[in-house]
């Protein structure tokens, strides 16, 4: 039976009942996942505008939102590219179109043609540009959530009339425009780095089964971070931003976090310990430093929460959930996967390749500090 000297802390004792229950431990692992991806299909609470910002803009915002339902405002640039005016025949008929178009989505409101007698304004100085105004239908905060078929319609009467640049901007366009490239960009993130950080893994280990523990623990992790992080949001808004935050900081840290329990229980093996026996060390030296280390960074990211805005307050809450979730499965669910594989880690091993992280044996026995 394996003993250390001294106290055990709570990183070890983590470990050891993991270590003496490993199939409890990553059935209730997996019960966590399952139930983080049912929380995950409730909806999310995202920040409003108030929420985004902080002293009187936010007190501000909260009045409005009180006093009226305010809005999101659109407008459609049509412009003139040849020497032929915004007022011709055609620039007239193309506003019509416009109008008419957005109309048929019976989603906005306030349409404002650039040729009613009383819109002169809405024309330029130099008579080739001309704007066609209107409002998003409903509350502002959830108009990007509603203006896509808005956007096709003027798109289909910008490909009807090449002579002319039509253009939509607005609060909502914009937004969606910004959110389908978060979208982009957090896909195009996975597609890379999770299979870039396997083969890093897999030649650093140079064993398949020793990369994919780390992996694996970083994914669950995530899928568990981002459950509870939509269940959190309900009491605490998060901004949309917070979704990569979960994807590279939990992709970071867990497989980071895995590394120290693995390397360590590595050394200890290849210094003549028992598979048993080197994994309670492991969760005994290098456990303590993944406890102390995932602690810290929760205390520093609380320290965002000072600043009153809600964008940098739903980033700390992201962030500290997906530490605190990945630092516990590190604790737990690592070691005992690691005591029910035992040496079958080491399977699909590269031979041309010299692990990195590999044991090395020094000749002695490291022992768990008092």
């Amino acid at each position: 039976m394996f003993t250390t000297q001294g106290q055990t802390g709570l990183a070890e004792r983590l470990g050891r009942w993991s270590i003496e229950h490993r199939f409890k431990a990553i059935v209730a692992w997996l019960a966590l996942v399952l139930v983080a991806i049912a929380a995950s299909g409730a909806g999310e609470r995202l920040l409003s505008q108030s929420g985004e910002s902080a002293g009187d803009s936010a007190k501000a915002y909260r009045l409005l939102d009180r006093g009226f339902q305010r809005h999101a405002p659109e407008e459609v640039l049509l412009q003139a590219r040849g020497g032929e005016g915004i007022r011709s025949a055609g620039g007239r008929k193309a506003a019509a179109d416009v109008i008419d178009a957005v109309m048929a989505t019976n989603r906005v409101q306030d349409i404002r043609s650039p040729f009613a007698p009383a819109n002169g304004g809405q024309i330029s100085k130099d008579g080739r540009s001309a704007l066609v105004l209107f409002s998003m239908k409903g509350k502002a905060d959830t108009a990007d959530e509603r203006v896509a078929p808005v956007v096709a319609a003027v798109e289909r009467v910008a490909d009807a009339n090449p002579s002319l640049r039509i253009e939509q901007f607005g609060e909502a366009s914009a937004g969606k425009a910004l959110n389908d490239t978060v979208g982009k960009d957090f896909k195009r993130a996975e597609a890379i780095s999770i299979p870039l950080t396997f083969v890093i893994l897999w030649v650093a280990f140079a064993s398949l089964v020793a990369a994919l523990l780390p992996v694996a623990l970083a994914l669950t992790a995530i899928l568990i971070a981002t459950g509870l992080v939509t269940l959190t949001s309900h009491a605490l808004p998060i901004d949309q931003d917070a979704h990569s935050m979960i994807l590279l900081i939990g992709l970071a840290v867990g497989v980071d976090y895995s590394l120290f329990i693995f390397r360590r229980a590595r050394e200890e093996r290849a210094a003549g310990s028992s598979n048993r026996d080197a994994l309670a060390i492991a969760a005994a030296t290098s456990g303590r430093a993944v406890l102390t280390s995932g602690l810290t960074v929760v205390v520093a990211m609380a320290a965002m929460f000072l600043t009153g805005l809600g964008t940098f307050m739903g980033m700390a809450e992201a962030t500290a959930i997906v530490v605190i979730v990945s630092m516990f499965g590190s604790l737990t669910v690592l070691p005992a996967l690691m005591a029910l594989l035992g040496d079958r880690v080491e399977r699909g091993r590269i031979p041309a390749v010299r692990a990195v992280c590999g044991p090395r044996s020094s000749g002695r026995r490291s022992r768990a500090p008092s």
